[in-house]
């Protein structure tokens, strides 16, 4: 599950999953990264992408913009806040952040699974091409 950090007016958000992972998924599965709902359960609720630019999270998508520093690579987004001093810093991260975090967390836990597969996969295929000459 991902972590909320917060650093003066920075609200940094710590994947569980790793940025290069991340960016194999959105390669090769796109569609893995879309959490659906709705009556039909075809409707685009949340999704999470990875970009060059600025990370982001809000209403429909988490927008991570890389790895952490720590070493480990997970993947992090990095967006300001302000809040005024009389705020409890913590209640408006949960106001604004309590339902895209909990859409993040649905797609975090099935990931794995699809990057097990995409893996998988792959493994297949190099096994199976024949080099000759």
């Amino acid at each position: 599950m991902a972590k909320i950090i917060i650093a003066g007016d920075a609200v940094v958000v710590k994947s569980s999953l790793k940025f290069e992972d991340l960016k194999r998924i959105a390669k090769y599965s796109p569609e893995s990264l879309i959490l659906k709902g709705g009556e039909d359960n075809k409707e685009d609720i949340f999704r999470i992408g990875v970009t060059g630019g600025e990370g982001h999270i809000g209403t429909y998508a988490a927008e991570f913009n890389s790895p952490s520093r720590e070493g480990d690579g997970l993947a992090t987004l990095t967006m300001s806040i302000v809040v005024s001093p009389d705020e409890d810093i913590k209640e408006v991260i949960a106001d604004k952040l309590g339902t895209p975090m909990a859409h993040l967390a649905k797609l975090e836990d099935k990931l794995p699974h699809v990057l097990e597969w995409l893996n998988r996969e792959r493994e297949n295929l190099i096994n199976g091409i024949a080099v000759v000459g």
